[in-house]
């Protein structure tokens, strides 16, 4: 789905990278020696520069303030991009209604509250529909304070309807949440992921459903086609699983940190020091000319 149009740039090379595990610390931060030097670089005209990160717009925003980005940040996966300021997003992958309420069905049977993130008229909001324990609200609370989003309550799944809805999220025990997900493996048309939450050392967790086009290629597809750029003109950084999708390209140039998943490494054009020792903006300040 495409929104409004962005400002024509012509580029020759573009680093892309993904957040987490890649460009920030351990705790999740942007060092000092890479906050100071990605400003720098971002003074220049022809340095491009821009993130790709599972993390939603409004999270991914955090580490990132004060950067003067030239072209489009890309969030949610692959779902969603658009600018560091937003306006109107540039690309959406939402998941389709039929779709939608099949999954809200399934979480409801099995006793969820169902946390939402929608896009209407451009903006991106976090939805739920009740609160039920002690867990659910914690995932709300944390979304006030750390999404700077607007958080809306519905009643029902209709409320939504004139909505873009990116993912659909449920919070509960490990164990609960183990059970859940394994019997759905026959959404085949939609993305489902399960992950730990490493507030509770890994012992809660959620599940997040997104369509199945979301994937960070086909943000980076799209960025590449809107702004008239090769794949060769791109040189990548990730981490992690949901990185494999740009690995898989054999044009796009890929490098991953020390600590990346095997799988990645096996892809890798380069693989480079640890992501805590600054070895994204290491390599950039080697390579960009």
């Amino acid at each position: 789905m495409l929104y409004s149009s962005y400002k024509d740039i012509y580029l020759s090379k573009v680093f892309i990278t993904d957040l987490d595990g890649t460009l920030l610390d351990a705790k999740g931060s942007l060092s000092d020696f890479s906050k100071n030097n990605l400003k720098e670089l971002l003074k220049r005209d022809d340095f491009k520069f821009t993130v790709a990160t599972g993390r939603d717009f409004y999270l991914m925003r955090s580490p990132l303030r004060g950067f003067d980005f030239k072209i489009p940040l890309i969030s949610h996966d692959g779902a969603y991009v658009a600018s560091i300021d937003q306006g109107k997003p540039l690309y959406v992958e939402n998941i389709r209604w039929d779709y939608l309420c099949d999954i809200y069905s399934y979480f409801k049977n099995n006793g969820f509250s169902v946390f939402f993130k929608v896009i209407h008229n451009g903006e991106v909001f976090n939805a739920y529909d009740g609160i039920n324990n002690f867990l659910e609200h914690w995932y709300l609370t944390f979304k006030q304070t750390f999404c700077c989003s607007n958080i809306i309550k519905i009643d029902k799944i209709n409320d939504i309807s004139l909505y873009d809805v990116l993912s659909v999220t449920v919070i509960g025990t490990r164990e609960i949440i183990e059970g859940v997900f394994l019997n759905m493996r026959n959404y085949s048309e939609l993305k489902v992921s399960k992950y730990g939450r490493i507030e509770f050392n890994d012992k809660i967790s959620v599940i997040e459903v997104q369509s199945i086009h979301a994937e960070k290629i086909n943000g980076i597809k799209f960025l590449a086609d809107y702004l008239s750029i090769s794949y060769k003109d791109i040189v990548y950084f990730g981490d992690s699983d949901n990185d494999i999708s740009v690995f898989n390209e054999n044009e796009i140039h890929k490098v991953t940190p020390q600590n990346g998943i095997d799988t990645l490494k096996d892809k890798a054009c380069e693989v480079i020091d640890y992501h805590y020792n600054d070895s994204v903006v290491k390599y950039i300040l080697n390579n960009f000319k």
